[in-house]
């Protein structure tokens, strides 16, 4: 079997897949003047407008976990801590005093 070199397909792709992620990402964090009350993922986002360039975020369980995937722009110098196991609960305020 040949490698192929034609990347035109998979290039398609992945701007096909980036742009609809996108679009699910900022979906909760444009018009926000609209939602009442706030959605957690305009939380998340302004947190990391705000956050200092080697912020350390603990994130708890579940949609934390995502919100925190989604949102949070790492930078080489961020550090995100969590449990990230099935089944796991309340880790984030000991991680986050572990870290201090």
């Amino acid at each position: 079997m040949h490698p192929k070199t034609d990347r035109r397909f998979l290039d398609r792709m992945l701007k096909k897949h980036a742009d609809a992620l996108e679009g699910v990402v900022k979906a909760y964090t444009r018009k926000v003047d609209k939602h009442i009350p706030i959605h957690p993922e305009f939380v998340a986002s302004v947190l990391d407008e705000e956050a200092a360039d080697d912020a350390i975020f603990t994130v708890d369980t579940g949609m934390c976990n995502v919100w925190a995937a989604r949102y949070l722009s790492p930078n080489g110098r961020r550090r995100m801590i969590g449990s990230f196991t099935h089944g796991s609960m309340a880790n984030a305020l000991p991680q986050a005093i572990g870290a201090q």
